[in-house]
């Protein structure tokens, strides 16, 4: 297939039955499914309600909070759920494949976490991974690409999956980059490393999409109508206007819960021991890491002398990014210099659909304005499809 644009990251809205279909009869009743309050459909867990349903495609982003227009299967677009609708809304953006991610089932690395069953959750994963591989992505393979799901609690368990559902047809394996705010082992952690060498061998790679909620302001956790905390509660419409201005902060912020650990992963060893190990980062953005990469250079040069021999790596942290890493972006500005620090093999787009920074259905000219100082038309094929089938792996 000839590929000209690729998003490196675009989201479902998991129908009402992917779960309840597919795990055992007797665990029916404990995996999350769909109740309707008040005609708005809601996700439950046993009798504990866990999250709506929504979607900010075509809908206007001064509409996407109001009641009745995104929050409910029957009021948006089913692009989000039908793979034959999602693959004619990417014929009208102009983007030929997607790398799909999950929404309820999360992508911060606790996956099904609003299950307290471990044995249930892991029957919820696989029925996750199961859904997305055999019923969403089998209308089109080559342009809707599979991500399997991973445990992260037991390392046999995570490889067992990952191989399953690699089998089957993943093109990629999700996990979270900072695992141990979750209560387990730190990436950096060599308990890791069975996962890593499973990913090398089975030839895909590893994506970790920005963290998400698991970041935000505890304020914004426990409820709306406050800011700052205990005893900073707003009732005024104009102390309400501040709060929402401070979730899009928030939000604009999401994409720094990758900053520290894109630096622990650089300098943990983990690309020196695994050479063939690729990893992508969506919904990051890619201004912030040349930062990074140099911060890691300058420190890790230094630091290598205190740790003496034991030091792991063998080149600077920026040649290993360049080697085997890789990031989207949505709407940053994309110059020739950033490409070149960078490493213009390292940089892709993505659209995000159908989150509310949905570039979907104007993708096309937000690309544009991305992509407006970088003329050279192979850079321009390298961010905007090339590097994707390189690290996907798509041809």
């Amino acid at each position: 297939m000839d590929y000209r644009v690729i998003s490196v990251d675009d989201h479902l809205v998991e129908p009402a039955d992917v779960f309840t279909k597919r795990v055992p009869a007797n665990l029916r009743d404990k995996v999350p499914h769909i109740r309707n309050i008040d005609g708005t459909p809601k996700w439950f867990v046993e009798d504990k309600m866990i999250a709506g349903v929504s979607s900010a495609a075509g809908v206007h982003w001064r509409d996407v909070t109001k009641p009745g227009i995104s929050d409910s299967y029957e009021n948006m677009r089913q692009g989000g759920w039908d793979p034959k609708a999602r693959l004619k809304e990417m014929d009208l953006d102009g983007v030929d494949a997607s790398t799909v991610f999950p929404n309820f089932a999360r992508f911060h690395g606790d996956p099904l976490e609003s299950v307290p069953d471990m044995n249930v959750r892991l029957e919820c994963i696989r029925a996750y991974n199961d859904w997305v591989v055999e019923d969403f992505c089998a209308a089109d393979p080559k342009r809707l690409i599979a991500q399997t799901l991973v445990p992260p609690w037991n390392m046999e368990i995570a490889v067992a999956e990952a191989a399953r559902s690699v089998k089957k047809g993943a093109r990629a394996l999700i996990l979270g980059m900072a695992p141990d705010l979750f209560g387990y082992a730190p990436l950096w952690s060599h308990e890791w490393d069975p996962v890593w060498a499973a990913a090398q061998d089975m030839d895909v790679p590893v994506t970790f999409h920005q963290m998400s909620a698991a970041f935000d302001r505890a304020v914004f956790q426990k409820g709306k109508g406050t800011l700052g905390g205990v005893g900073h509660s707003f009732k005024s419409h104009q102390d309400a206007v501040i709060t929402e201005n401070i979730r899009a902060a928030a939000t604009v912020a999401h994409v720094t819960t990758h900053t520290a650990p894109l630096a622990e992963f650089l300098l943990s060893g983990i690309l020196e021991r695994f050479p063939r190990l690729r990893v992508i980062l969506a919904e990051s953005g890619v201004s912030w890491i040349p930062y990074i990469l140099h911060q890691c250079d300058y420190v890790g040069e230094r630091q290598q002398y205190k740790a003496a021999s034991s030091w792991e790596l063998k080149m600077p942290a920026s040649e290993y990014w360049k080697r085997q890493c890789g990031a989207g972006f949505w709407s940053d500005h994309i110059h020739p210099d950033l490409l070149g620090f960078m490493g213009e093999d390292t940089v892709m787009w993505e659209g995000d659909y159908p989150h509310p920074i949905v570039t979907w259905p104007n993708s096309q000219s937000i690309i544009e304005q991305s992509l407006k100082t970088v003329k050279d038309p192979r850079q321009r094929s390298k961010v905007l499809a090339g590097n994707a089938v390189r690290l996907l792996k798509l041809t």
